[in-house]
C-alpha cells in the first residue's frame, strides 16, 4: 500500500493589518512602543506557559523595551499559578494577559508583536503558529511542534527543545539578530506560510491528490 500525506493549513490574516495592530495597542496602550513577545492559545500545562515566562525572565528580564503577551483563555484555570511564578520571578509587570482574542483583535496583537513564542510540549500542527507566519510574525517554538522542519527550512524562526534554558537561549539568540537579519525572517515567515500552510494552497494539493487517486 502507498501511504499519502495530505498537508493541512489554514486561512491568511483577515484584515489590514496596521489597522488591526492600532486596534489592539489602542486598547492595551501599555504596549505602545514595546517590543512584543506573544503566545497565543489556550493557557494549559502543555503549551509551556511556565517554560514561556521563566525564559523571559531569563532572557529579556532586564531589557524595558520587551514585554510579554499572553493571549488565550484560561479553561485549565492555570492562570494563577503562573501569575504567582511571574511574581516570585519579578516580571508580574512585564506581562499582559488578555484572555481570549477573536477576530480583529486577534490579528491586531500578531501584527503588533515581534516574535510569536510556544514552548509547547506537543502540537500536531499548530494553527496559531501558522496564523503567525500569515502576518509575518517569526516564531519561537519547540521542536515538538509538529511544522518546525518547515520553519527551519524556511528560516521563519528559531527552534529548541521545550525546557525553560533551551527557550530562554533562542530568546537571547533573538534579541542578537540584527535588523537586517529579522526584516528577512519576517519575509521568510509569509513565504513559509505561502507556500506551506495557505488553505488555497494545502487545498490545491489536496485536490490533486484526490484527483491522482480517482485517475
Amino acid at each position: 500500500m502507498n501511504e499519502i500525506v495530505i498537508p493541512y493549513g489554514t486561512f491568511a490574516l483577515e484584515c489590514d493589518k496596521e489597522s488591526a495592530a492600532g486596534e489592539f495597542l489602542q486598547r492595551w496602550p501599555l504596549l505602545h512602543g514595546k517590543r512584543i513577545a506573544i503566545t497565543l492559545g489556550r493557557i494549559h500545562p502543555k503549551k509551556g506557559c511556565d517554560i514561556l515566562i521563566e525564559a523571559f525572565a531569563g532572557a529579556l528580564a532586564d531589557d524595558g523595551n520587551w514585554h510579554l503577551v499572553i493571549a488565550g483563555p484560561d479553561d485549565a484555570g492555570w492562570k494563577t499559578d503562573l501569575e504567582s511564578l511571574a511574581m516570585r520571578l519579578g516580571i508580574q509587570d512585564r506581562i499582559t494577559w488578555t484572555g481570549m482574542l477573536k477576530g480583529t483583535l486577534k490579528w491586531g496583537a500578531l501584527a503588533a508583536s515581534e516574535i510569536f513564542v510556544l514552548p509547547s510540549h506537543q502540537e500536531n500542527f499548530g494553527i496559531a503558529v501558522a496564523e503567525a507566519l500569515s502576518c509575518s510574525l517569526p516564531v519561537v517554538i519547540s521542536d515538538k511542534v509538529n511544522i518546525w522542519r518547515e520553519i527551519s527550512a524556511y528560516n521563519a524562526g528559531l527552534i529548541g527543545e521545550d525546557t525553560p534554558s533551551a527557550t530562554c537561549a533562542l530568546l537571547k539568540r533573538w534579541t542578537a539578530l540584527t535588523a537586517e537579519e529579522i526584516a528577512n525572517a519576517r519575509i521568510n515567515s509569509r513565504k513559509c506560510f505561502d507556500e506551506k500552510f495557505n488553505m488555497d494552497v494545502t487545498r490545491g494539493r489536496y485536490l490533486s491528490i484526490v484527483e491522482s487517486l480517482v485517475r
